[in-house]
């Protein structure tokens, strides 16, 4: 009986019959110390005889470090080790909860992509100890200019993520957005050097985005390269089309890899004439792709993919 005084309630009634079997499982439960502290620990027990008398022997075992361990071990799993930030996976599964709430409290949502401008150009001019700097003053930035509720996850590399509840489309987003360009703007200082990027975000709403948070994330992320190829620190908002427009250059891109190989590229000669004298003074190489389904390609499409 005295010995439940070390047990927390909560255990109790699982400990008596465990008593009673033959002790080959141990049994984790908590105890409680004289001065009220909780210590999560394992138990085995076992009969034994001595000079004709049997009696019970249970051992203890402390659970306190094997238990901070795992905790460990679960936290690098589900969070980026160098900004402390949710990684991917986590961060998937916050738009599907922040959905829900949206859902029942009739709120809406949004997720945002967002990718460094220039964080290239650091680790190449700086070394990696410079972009690892920075990409943990990006990720405290990105905490504070948040609400407390809002989630900031790092989904690899440059880029990261950001999930806004209750978020009044699209007055709230462009603000926030807003926010993140204008504090992602200002210097950094990496160990005494002064260092400029700057960020490029990509905006997807529930509901009338996407209904789950993996393709409410796809179409943020298409609206991030949407964002790049507008100039780079800016924001853009998902478009219907965006999706069909980018698998169209997706779709160029790979066709214009082997177009010189097939001899598909050929160059046409424009002549410059001197309006004043009538005489050629030049020619203009202007380039054209003969793709054989789509036809003469513009250079306005190709070259920049090029």
């Amino acid at each position: 009986t005295n010995g439940y005084q070390l047990i927390a309630p909560d255990f109790h009634a699982t400990l008596g019959p465990w008593l009673m079997s033959d002790g080959t499982e141990p049994m984790e439960l908590d105890v409680v110390t004289a001065s009220g502290e909780i210590i999560p620990v394992e138990v085995r027990h076992s009969t034994a005889s001595d000079l004709g008398e049997n009696f019970r022997v249970i051992a203890v075992r402390d659970l306190r470090e094997r238990k901070q361990a795992l905790e460990r071990i679960n936290h690098l799993a589900h969070h980026d080790p160098l900004t402390g930030l949710p990684k991917r996976k986590l961060f998937l599964e916050r738009p599907n909860h922040t959905m829900s709430i949206a859902k029942r409290s009739e709120y809406s949502a949004a997720v945002m992509c967002l990718d460094l401008d220039r964080f290239k150009q650091v680790n190449d001019l700086l070394g990696h100890w410079a972009g690892d700097i920075l990409l943990c003053e990006v990720a405290r930035r990105l905490e504070k200019t948040v609400r407390g509720h809002d989630t900031v996850a790092r989904l690899g590399g440059d880029e990261f993520a950001i999930v806004q509840l209750g978020a009044e489309a699209p007055h709230q987003p462009a603000a926030l957005a807003e926010r993140l360009l204008r504090v992602l703007s200002e210097p950094f200082d990496l160990n005494g050097q002064q260092v400029l990027i700057g960020t490029s975000i990509g905006i997807a709403l529930y509901p009338s985005d996407a209904a789950s948070g993996e393709d409410l994330l796809r179409a943020a992320d298409t609206a991030l390269y949407r964002a790049k190829e507008n100039g780079r620190n800016g924001f853009r908002f998902f478009e219907a089309g965006m999706d069909q427009r980018l698998q169209e250059r997706a779709s160029l891109e790979h066709d214009l890899r082997p177009a010189l190989t097939h001899e598909q590229l050929e160059v046409h000669y424009q002549p410059l004439v001197d309006c004043n004298s009538g005489c050629i003074v030049g020619y203009e190489a202007l380039l054209r792709w003969n793709h054989p389904q789509r036809g003469a390609v513009s250079p306005a499409d190709f070259i920049p993919l090029a």
